[in-house]
């Protein structure tokens, strides 16, 4: 398992599905040298100006400027291609910035090729976000549906008027890890240098019998978990019998599509079902409580649901291994877990 601090001092354990990133050199940007500019706009770019995220002196930097803000005519730009993508429905960008001046600036992240997504402007046939670019590193996306063929999908850095304006006429700003995915949600940083770099996907699985650890009768399993993958395979965690093996007995925690679900199964029946919408990003402290078939779910501490099953619950030492998935199932966990948690009665939690 990856453990990643982008998002928690401590660490968080960070488990996903295949990722390529199809920008060939992603922490300088250095195979796009070139700032173009039109009518008053100028800009230009300096390469291993300031420290990245990584604490190297390897992020670049991106000056420009504007005077006239009401025509898109005017605009100084930075872009980065994809190279050797596929031509597939769902695309999405992601850039690490911050200010070097000591406060806030704005500028424009688009691509011409976007059609339908969360945008905050629609202009000359490009579509894209304005943002607010702060003294802290912080990784900024761009998602939507594409339209175009392969190999021509590009990210565009802006300052511009028009419809394009963000609200700066001046721009300093460091730039680290530009990364172009055929996915509606970017995965984490996937480093390149010159080629195009698939990441293999995670799995967790634990490599022995820890029912020691296990109380079968009764416990909770907790987790603290969020996902930006909404595609409707079944992405979990679980204690369980079979080490990934046939789904006969086992207490589950997954992802779908729009759902946190608790479930149970006893002798291959599922017996207990709880669902909650989730919202993609965000984070969810999920619990499911067993007790001799007794079953509660909680979120953010707040039960949603118990129900008393029909079955007589799990014998002694029955619940042996934690997987990264949901028993016999193919989907392993795709998100991000702060922690998991298993107790060994249902009245510690």
């Amino acid at each position: 398992l990856r453990i990643d601090y982008s998002d928690n001092a401590n660490g968080e354990i960070l488990t996903e599905g295949e990722a390529t990133n199809y920008c060939t050199y992603s922490k300088n940007l250095a195979n796009d040298d070139n700032v173009s500019s039109g009518g008053d706009g100028s800009g230009t770019i300096t390469r291993n100006y300031s420290t990245a995220p990584t604490g190297n002196l390897e992020a670049s930097r991106f000056e420009a400027s504007i005077s006239n803000t009401s025509s898109s005519s005017n605009y100084a730009l930075f872009g980065f291609d994809e190279s050797g993508a596929g031509v597939v429905p769902s695309k999405s960008i992601s850039l690490w910035m911050k200010s070097n001046t000591g406060s806030s600036q704005y500028i424009t992240l688009y691509s011409s090729r976007l059609t339908t997504g969360d945008f905050d402007f629609s202009d000359s046939g490009a579509r894209g976000i304005y943002l607010e670019v702060t003294t802290e590193w912080k990784r900024f996306t761009l998602s939507g549906e594409y339209t175009g063929g392969a190999s021509d999908f590009s990210a565009i850095l802006a300052i511009r008027g028009g419809g394009f304006y963000a609200g700066s006429d001046n721009v300093d700003i460091s730039f680290f890890q530009g990364q172009l995915e055929d996915a509606l949600s970017p995965s984490s940083d996937i480093t390149t240098n010159g080629s195009v770099q698939t990441r293999a996907a995670d799995t967790g699985i634990t490599t022995g019998d820890i029912s020691h650890l296990i109380n079968s009768e009764e416990g909770v399993l907790e987790a603290v978990i969020s996902t930006n993958d909404t595609n409707s395979s079944i992405k979990g965690i679980s204690i369980n019998e079979s080490n990934g093996g046939a789904t006969l007995n086992l207490v589950s925690i997954y992802f779908t599509s729009s759902n946190i679900t608790a479930r149970v199964y006893e002798g291959g029946v599922n017996v207990y079902s709880q669902t909650y919408p989730f919202v993609s990003g965000t984070y969810y402290k999920v619990a499911i409580h067993y007790n001799n078939g007794t079953f509660k779910t909680f979120v953010d501490n707040v039960q949603i649901g118990s129900t008393t099953s029909s079955g007589s619950g799990f014998a002694s030492g029955q619940l042996k291994y934690l997987d990264y998935k949901r028993g016999a199932f193919t989907n392993w966990f795709r998100g991000r877990a702060s922690y998991v948690k298993i107790y060994d009665s249902a009245n510690d939690y």
